[in-house]
């Protein structure tokens, strides 16, 4: 991360500053004062003229030296340039800008094409510039220049190429020759700013830290979006939404000095909004679950795979975090079913009922019932054997059988045959069943809707007590391995 740092240059006799930027890359901040001079570079070849940068009115650049200087109150600034001893100098200067930021890559642009013809010497055509970014340029024979910047705002950055055109050895000195004039302008001195900075990129919901470097003595003004200000030096702005996106500007003063003007641009983010997939699986299942709606992810379960497969012993949840290019942060959470329902019958009548409505298939006796796929499954009548039936039911590739119930269904046909005797019918507590046959029998008995409750097996006569059987009517059905036989009779 970097910070703001502001150096302060204590004048007290003539400063010479020795290190010059030969590149736009490593310009360096100029001061406006006669006892401030700067060594000219020499033995330095032209780069040379092309689409880009704009080197405007000059067609060589020999000996280059960038520089940059910071508006510090508002107004026209006419730059005067020197060189001791006498020697030609030329510039060009670009502009404005609100931070050093990318201006060597991409701000170095004018409007006119060529040098001499295209783009003119301010000293022939007074009024050509601005002419895009070039503020002002010069390409005279004089030891001396003046760099015109009108209109200039408080905190714009302009960047100055002086070129030193006789390749001989010099100083250059930089003063304002309108100084104290009505309607001039200001520049800062002696301080060499980097641009300030914050803790972003930030997202909404974040908090906004801005920082700048100690100066003793010195007061610090913020001023930001949304008509946000403050006076402290790194202040803090929480619950970051887009309304607080944009410039925040920082003031630096001392006494009655300004010591630095500094922008840095806060952008607020949005989070992402991350979805993910849900699965149902059986026991023993994988599932698939993939998210969506941002760069990487990081599991609940500490994977960072994406998508993951997971085979969980229970219905679970699995919550993921997602996070975009911004460093933004959203999430979400994925649910894995396992699918573990059994059916269960109950019955109404002559009808069997699922506890599931979809996915049926009833089974007769551990067989399926040809088209038997529905909630409800009616018996069919007229028969006297016992039915036993379940219903299997599958969904999402996972099948559970219900247990299994037997019954007799409704609407039997009574078997005449006169060696069967059942007394008393109606009957109470008891009932008496005797046959003529000596064979051993098996013995059931059914209520009207076909429900066995009662077995037993038998030869001859058996008496059944019945205190427990309620109100109604009932079947008895005794069978041999060659013949059944059916009676109705009713308890009171």
């Amino acid at each position: 991360m970097k910070r703001t740092v502001l150096f302060l240059l204590a004048v007290f006799c003539a400063v010479v500053v020795s290190a010059q930027g030969t590149s736009c890359d490593s310009a360096t901040l100029f001061c406006m004062s006669s006892n401030t001079i700067y060594p000219a570079s020499t033995g330095v070849t032209s780069p040379a003229y092309g689409a880009y940068p704009n080197y405007g009115c000059l067609c060589t650049m020999p000996n280059p030296m960038y520089y940059y200087l910071q508006i510090s109150s508002p107004g026209n600034i006419v730059v005067n340039i020197s060189s001791t001893p006498a020697h030609d100098v030329d510039f060009i200067c670009w502009g404005p800008f609100t931070s050093l930021a990318d201006v060597c890559a991409n701000g170095l642009t004018g409007n006119c094409n060529t040098c001499y013809s295209g783009c003119p010497n301010n000293t022939t055509d007074t009024v050509f510039y601005p002419s895009g970014n070039i503020a002002d340029c010069s390409y005279s024979v004089n030891s001396t220049e003046n760099c015109h910047i009108n209109n200039a705002l408080t905190g714009e950055l302009y960047i100055l190429l002086v070129t030193n055109y006789s390749d001989q050895a010099c100083n250059i000195s930089f003063s304002q020759s309108n100084l104290n004039i009505p309607g001039a302008g200001a520049t800062l001195c002696g301080y060499f700013p980097i641009p300030s900075v914050h803790n972003g990129p930030s997202c909404l919901g974040d908090t906004i830290r801005l920082f700048a470097d100690t100066i003793a003595g010195a007061s610090y003004n913020w001023f930001g979006p949304d008509s946000w200000t403050v006076d402290i030096q790194n202040p803090i702005r929480l619950n970051a939404t887009p309304a607080m996106s944009g410039n925040y500007i920082c003031y630096v003063s001392k006494d009655t000095s300004m010591l630095a003007i500094d922008t840095t641009v806060v952008a607020i983010y949005p989070n992402p909004t991350v979805t993910v997939t849900s699965d149902t699986i059986c026991v023993g299942g994988i599932a698939k679950l993939t998210a969506s709606g941002a760069l990487n992810y990081i599991w609940g379960n500490f994977m960072t795979d994406n998508p993951i497969m997971v085979s969980p012993i229970y219905t679970t949840i699995y919550p993921v975090c997602g996070i975009d290019s911004n460093n933004c942060v959203g999430y979400a959470d994925a649910k894995v079913y396992l699918y573990s329902y059994v059916p269960t019958i109950t019955q109404s009548g002559i009808v069997l009922i699922s506890s599931l409505l979809t996915g049926n298939q009833w089974m007769l006796n551990g067989q399926p019932i040809p088209g038997a796929i529905f909630q409800n499954y009616t018996i069919p009548l007229n028969n006297v054997d016992t039915l036993c039936y379940s219903v299997t039911n599958t969904h999402y590739g996972c099948s559970f059988t219900s247990d299994t119930i037997c019954v007799l269904p409704v609407g039997i046909l009574e078997t005449v045959n006169r060696s069967l005797n059942i007394y008393p019918n109606p009957f109470k507590d008891e009932l008496t069943v005797e046959t003529t046959s000596t064979k051993e029998q098996k013995l059931e008995i059914f209520n009207l809707i076909g429900q066995t409750i009662y077995t037993s097996v038998m030869t001859k006569k058996t008496v059944v007590k019945t205190g427990a059987f309620a109100g109604g009517v009932y079947f008895i059905k005794l069978s041999t391995d060659k013949e059944t036989v059916v009676k109705k009779f009713v308890k009171e």
